[in-house]
């Protein structure tokens, strides 16, 4: 097993006398003698996700994200994040894996499937994309009249 306190998920014969970085995620039963079984279930992943807000350039706004484990902002776990889009409040809009271009307000939602260590999970955020004031440039008109 690892030495640095973290096992994957799954079911283990340990000799009961161990240190654990996250102890609410295991179980030792005693009742087996010397030998007991370890239970490790599976941890919450934790989800970083970044929407915006923005002025409509006729672009995709993307909302951007990475999920994380039980070691910290730089524990990156995989599978990589999937991402959702969908209108919010009077804004009509999916839901699709498309991103947004449309001025409105939009729920993005990241969606983590899981994997072996790793319950799945999802987080939402918000992408704003605003109107983009008009601007008219005037131009002059040199006509004669007769």
């Amino acid at each position: 097993m690892p030495s640095d306190g973290i096992i994957p998920a799954g079911l283990y014969r340990v000799i009961p006398a161990i240190s654990l970085k996250q102890p609410a995620n295991y179980t030792v039963d005693y009742a087996n003698g010397v030998y007991g079984p370890l239970t490790v279930n599976k941890a919450e992943p934790t989800i970083s996700l970044a929407g915006g807000t923005f002025i409509y350039d006729g672009l995709e706004k993307v909302a951007t994200g990475f999920t994380y484990g039980v070691n910290g902002i730089e524990d990156f776990i995989t599978p990589a994040l999937t991402f959702s889009y969908a209108g919010n409040n009077e804004t009509i809009y999916g839901p699709t894996a498309s991103a947004p271009i449309a001025a409105g307000t939009y729920h993005a939602t990241a969606h983590f499937e899981g994997n072996d260590n790793y319950n799945a999970s999802e987080i939402t955020g918000a992408i704003i994309i605003n109107k983009k004031e008009a601007s008219v440039t005037p131009t002059s008109v040199n006509q004669n009249i007769r």
